[in-house]
């Protein structure tokens, strides 16, 4: 990016200082926050396996709490998920058309997976649960990543909404006394 806009003429310190006030784009691999060794991440507006792949390729080396699932516009092929799902050390689905597909695959290839569930609260609590349950008495750095791969309008009336949701939660996990009441 940093060579694209100087060959585009701008300014080293004009470019510089755009960089350094970019915040990123909500529900695109937004970091919410940092709780008890736990990091949120938001990727709501991953709507496509492609998307959750690329996320997914991002935060190799660091284990991945997948909440996936949601509504199928596509016609999606639910194997086109299967190298997120297999990086990921737990699965945990929202309830949708696409997710109907998803168990079916998983299944099939004898894989764990949380759920589905109706509601973002009971999602991360799983994901969470699993993590609790897998770390005993090492306490290790994970990720709780939303990145569903699939529409939002079964459960929530968009993916901003659902994305919104996950942030409130996540925020009331690391500040429980937090009257935010954005869900």
């Amino acid at each position: 990016a940093w060579e694209c806009v100087c060959a585009m003429g701008f300014r080293k310190r004009d470019a510089l200082r755009a960089f350094l006030s970019y915040r990123g784009i909500p529900n695109r691999l937004e970091l919410v926050c940092v709780h008890d060794g736990i990091s949120f991440i938001n990727d709501s507006a991953s709507v496509l396996p492609l998307s959750v792949a690329f996320s997914m390729r991002g935060m190799r080396g660091t284990p991945v709490n997948l909440i996936l699932g949601g509504t199928d516009h596509e016609s999606t092929d639910p194997s086109m998920f299967m190298d997120a799902i297999e990086d990921a050390v737990s699965v945990t689905l929202l309830s949708g058309s696409l997710t109907d597909k998803l168990i079916t695959l998983l299944r099939r290839e004898g894989i764990r997976y949380n759920g589905p569930f109706d509601r973002m609260e009971d999602a991360v609590n799983a994901a969470i649960g699993t993590i609790m349950e897998r770390r005993g008495v090492k306490n290790t750095s994970e990720i709780v990543l939303l990145s569903p791969g699939a529409y939002a309008d079964e459960h929530f009336a968009n993916e901003f909404e659902r994305g919104r949701e996950f942030r409130t939660i996540a925020d009331r996990i690391k500040d429980p006394s937090s009257s935010r009441k954005d869900v």
